[in-house]
């Protein structure tokens, strides 16, 4: 699921209040391409209600995995269809472009559940009227931000990605250079997530590096292992020493989808 589209459309909500806002849904494997790409997307199925949105509408992305709201964005054009047919593989052609009005950190659901409310899946009101956009507007402009993984991430790689460690960005600047569609720190199971995700037609592939000695760590570690082999999940475990040699350790593991790029 990528940014799809509730019901959209400037619709008077009661007398004289206009639907001027709206949210969007993304998911930590997709969250990523909406902000490389500025774009939001919804499948065919929400062709009626994108065409309601029109250019210069305050938009937010909400990511119900980490039940974190971004924003602010505006709608940069109207709802079109495949302004990028290569975003998110075809899967969502109803797509618009956006531009961020703010910096990317985002917005608990615990600060904003008072102003959207959520429906029994989790999901936030969809449709803003001026009262909403402007209360959002406040939380974003004011000091109430959530503290988030992109915190405290320093290296950027080749294909925009934020990573925590040198050796994270070497893993995923291998993985973009051999067009190896990845996703960064995705959850696995159990409240854990991974270092990186590679989804194939066999199921996802997971690269776990491991870098640090610590008692702390080490006990991470041996959680996240026991998640592995308990849910039978495909593993990739590297160290310091395998950095050198990634073309053979994964190019040999991930060869069937170099080939198929």
């Amino acid at each position: 699921m990528v940014a799809q589209f509730f019901e959209f459309g400037t619709v008077p909500l009661m007398k004289g209040e206009l639907i001027t806002g709206y949210v969007f849904l993304c998911s930590d494997m997709t969250q990523q391409e909406c902000f490389d790409r500025l774009l939001f997307g919804g499948g065919e199925k929400y062709a009626n209600r994108v065409r309601g949105v029109q250019k210069g509408h305050k938009l937010f992305l909400y990511n119900y995995n980490s039940k974190k709201l971004y924003g602010i964005f505006e709608a940069a054009s109207d709802p079109q269809t495949n302004i990028d047919p290569a975003a998110w593989k075809g899967e969502y052609p109803w797509q618009i472009r956006v531009k961020s009005l703010k910096d990317l950190k985002p917005i608990s659901r615990e600060d904003i559940k008072d102003i959207l409310g959520f429906d029994r899946a989790g999901r936030p009101t969809a449709r803003l009227d001026v009262s909403k956009v402007e209360a959002l507007e406040l939380l974003f402009n004011g000091e109430k931000r959530a503290q988030t993984y992109a915190d405290d991430i320093q290296h950027i790689t080749e294909d925009g990605h934020r990573v925590r460690s040198r050796p994270e960005q070497i893993i995923d600047n291998w993985l973009y250079k051999n067009r190896i569609a990845h996703g960064y720190e995705t959850p696995i199971r159990d409240t854990k997530r991974c270092d990186f995700e590679v989804p194939t037609e066999d199921g996802s592939i997971y690269i776990e590096y491991w870098g640090l000695n610590d008692e702390a760590y080490l006990k991470n570690k041996d959680e996240k292992l026991a998640i592995y082999k308990k849910h039978h999940l495909a593993l990739v475990s590297l160290e310091q020493d395998d950095l050198k040699n990634l073309d053979q350790i994964l190019g040999e593991k991930f060869k069937n989808e170099k080939q198929s790029k």
